[in-house]
């Protein structure tokens, strides 16, 4: 569950900070982020194939979009409003990057190392588990840092590091990992690559303007 908290209140209050219970909320990710993400998918996704690449980025929407879905259900269990994001579109972008960067790094892991499947899959779970909960470590900073806000904190969490980081939902990271890997990608990759270009390149623009929209309305104040 997510808390939402006026940084620049919090640091002024002291022990009288008043905190807001908010729906389940991801981190922002701008347009520049999501550049520089596909410019890593075009690098280190092994031969740089046409086809590879548009493989992530397909992926990248499915996962955003199934992470949408996610959190509404998730909201409404919880008896929030049913958001996800700060977006307008159907799409939640930080699941569709993770779900991407999961798939990389169990690539890369598998290719590079010769030891057997079960050591493999291990290390590459703790690389994703430290990746993961890096990538939420700096999201919370910098939303804090630009907009003044906390979107979650996880300090009420036995095992926290701070208010972005606990080991219960790197646990959580571990397991959706699993999750995505075995049961996901592999009924998603039934029909992934039947996707035409072209829709796959509407759906950039209209990311994107969705993206500078929310920038220039300020939806997240």
């Amino acid at each position: 569950m997510a808390e939402l908290v006026d940084a620049a209140d919090s640091k002024s209050a002291g022990s009288n900070t008043v905190w807001v219970q908010v729906p389940l909320q991801a981190p922002f990710i701008n347009t520049k982020e999501l550049m520089f993400f596909f410019l890593f998918i075009n690098k280190y996704i092994g031969n740089n194939n046409y086809g590879d690449i548009m493989y992530y980025i397909n992926s990248f929407f499915i996962y955003s979009v199934f992470g949408y879905i996610f959190e509404i259900i998730v909201n409404l269990l919880q008896k929030h409003k049913p958001i996800s994001g700060i977006l307008y579109g159907p799409w939640t972008p930080i699941y569709g990057i993770g779900a991407v960067l999961i798939l990389i790094i169990f690539k890369k892991v598998f290719k590079v190392l010769k030891l057997n499947k079960f050591l493999e899959i291990l290390i590459a779970l703790l690389i994703i588990a430290l990746v993961l909960t890096f990538i939420e470590w700096i999201g919370g900073i910098l939303i804090e840092k630009f907009f003044h806000i906390t979107f979650w904190d996880y300090r009420k969490l036995k095992l926290n590091i701070g208010k972005y980081i606990a080991l219960e939902v790197t646990g959580i990271w571990i397991v959706g990992s699993l999750v995505i890997l075995y049961f996901l990608q592999p009924l998603f990759n039934k029909f992934i690559k039947l996707i035409p270009n072209y829709f796959t390149y509407l759906l950039i623009i209209l990311m994107v303007v969705d993206m500078l929209f929310t920038i220039f309305t300020k939806k997240v104040k």
